[in-house]
């Protein structure tokens, strides 16, 4: 089972009692699991996951700077200097 946890942060203004001005944190966490997950890499460099599920598929895409830092992590952990690994990319 492929799972993965999505966080969504949005800042939102909001006053005290003593109205005062300040800033309040709200996250919404979204869970999506599937039986498998598949991982591509495309030539627009964006980095997409797909957890398939039986008659249903949801599908993360994630922009070029978050997939150029999804890959230096991996390369990070898994290459320690010596990049002749699994990693496609």
């Amino acid at each position: 089972m492929a799972s993965a946890e999505i966080i969504h942060r949005n800042a939102v203004p909001m006053e005290t009692t003593e109205g005062d001005k300040s800033i309040a944190l709200e996250i919404d966490k979204t869970q999506i699991t599937g039986e498998k997950c598949q991982v591509s890499y495309n030539s627009y460099g964006h980095m997409a996951v797909r957890f398939i599920d039986g008659e249903s598929d949801k599908l993360i895409v994630f922009d070029q700077q978050s997939s150029r830092e999804i890959i230096q992590f991996c390369k990070a952990v898994f290459c320690k200097g010596n990049c002749i690994s699994d990693i496609p990319f």
